[in-house]
């Protein structure tokens, strides 16, 4: 992980932040951040999810494709979550 952190960003590839994700780390607040925009990016755009896998074999890509896919979706899951309960927490406001 520190080596990670220690590489300068433009060496720190999504496929790197990727890995360290998969295992479990929990990421500095900086690659973090690198990590969340780079994950945004690519399930914006099939161009960019495909660009940021050809260093990959192509039997490996299938299955990172498939876990940043399920880490976009859980993520969105949460968001949801947390601006309904804002939203709801804003409506009892109002009313009290």
């Amino acid at each position: 992980m520190e080596l990670a952190c220690a590489v300068t960003e433009r060496a720190r590839t999504f496929l790197v932040l990727v890995t360290l994700n998969k295992i479990g780390l929990a990421l500095p607040q900086q690659p973090l951040r690198i990590w969340e925009g780079k994950l945004k990016a690519v399930t914006q755009s099939a161009a960019q999810m495909e660009a940021s896998f050809k260093s990959l074999d192509p039997s490996e890509r299938e299955r990172v494709r498939d876990y940043v896919r399920a880490v976009a979706d859980n993520q969105n899951t949460e968001e949801g979550a947390t601006s309904s309960i804002k939203d709801s927490q804003k409506k009892k406001r109002r009313k009290g």
